[in-house]
C-alpha cells in the first residue's frame, strides 16, 4: 500500500456518534451517499425551491367607481391620474362622461274635428207655438240648446206683445227682452242657448212662429 492510496480511494461513510458529530463539525444533513465530512463523497445537494406564484383571482374584476367605505363619493378620475396630478405630473384632465340634454319639445294647439266636411249648406226648421199669458199658466219653452246658428222669432198677434228670456224666473214681474206686435217682421238671435217665452196680458195668448238654421254637411 502506498502513501497515495487513500487519496484515490473512493471513501466510506463515516459513522459517528451525534455528540461527537457536532464537536468535528459533522453536518446533520447528509444526503443518501453518507455525509462529506470527513470522506469528501459529495457536497450537500441543494434541492430545487418551490417558486410561490402570486394570487390572480379568476375574473379581471372592475374597478370600483361607487362610494368609497369612508363614505367618500369617488371621484370620475382613476387613481394613478390622481396620484399623477397631485404630485406634479402632467396628466391631462379626465373627459367626464355625460349625456347631452334631449331638446325640448314645444307642444302645438291643434283642433281635433270628426266627420268635417267641406261641402256645408245651411238648413231651417220653421214652427210655430202658443205663448200663454204672465199669469195662471207658466212660460213656454221656445228652444232648447243646440248647435244652431241663430234663431228667428216673429210676433203673429196683432194686439198683443211677448217677451222672452233664457229662465223662466226672468220673465217675472214683467223681466225680460220685448218682442212687439207691430215689427211685423222676424227679430233674429244669434244664441245657441235655451229661451222661454211668455205674453205680456194676464189672459191672453199668442202665436209666434220660429225659424232655427242649422249647418248641414254633406
Amino acid at each position: 500500500m502506498t502513501r497515495a492510496h487513500g487519496r484515490k480511494g473512493t471513501g466510506r461513510p463515516v459513522t459517528v456518534a451525534p455528540d461527537e458529530a457536532r464537536e468535528i463539525g459533522l453536518s446533520g444533513l447528509q444526503n443518501p451517499e453518507g455525509s462529506p465530512i470527513p470522506g469528501l463523497t459529495g457536497n450537500i445537494t441543494n434541492y430545487d425551491t418551490v417558486r410561490q406564484q402570486p394570487a390572480v383571482p379568476d375574473d379581471d374584476l372592475p374597478e370600483f367607481r361607487g362610494m368609497m367605505a369612508h363614505g367618500v363619493k369617488h371621484n370620475d378620475e382613476r387613481a394613478h391620474e390622481r396620484a399623477d396630478r397631485e404630485r406634479g405630473g402632467s396628466v391631462r384632465e379626465p373627459v367626464l362622461k355625460y349625456k347631452a340634454p334631449q331638446r325640448a319639445i314645444i307642444p302645438v294647439p291643434v283642433t281635433i274635428v270628426e266627420g268635417a266636411s267641406e261641402n256645408v249648406f245651411i238648413s231651417a226648421a220653421p214652427r210655430h207655438i202658443t205663448v200663454p199669458p204672465n199669469a195662471g199658466a207658466d212660460p213656454v219653452r221656445v228652444c232648447g240648446r243646440s248647435h244652431r246658428n241663430r234663431i228667428g222669432l216673429l210676433n203673429e198677434d196683432t194686439a198683443t206683445n211677448i217677451r222672452i228670456a233664457t229662465r223662466p224666473s226672468d220673465l217675472v214681474n214683467g223681466g225680460g227682452a220685448l218682442i212687439p206686435w207691430p215689427a211685423n217682421a222676424y227679430f233674429w238671435f244669434e244664441t245657441q242657448d235655451e229661451l222661454y217665452a211668455c205674453t205680456v196680458s194676464a189672459t191672453l195668448s199668442v202665436v209666434m212662429s220660429i225659424v232655427e238654421e242649422y249647418d248641414q254637411a254633406f
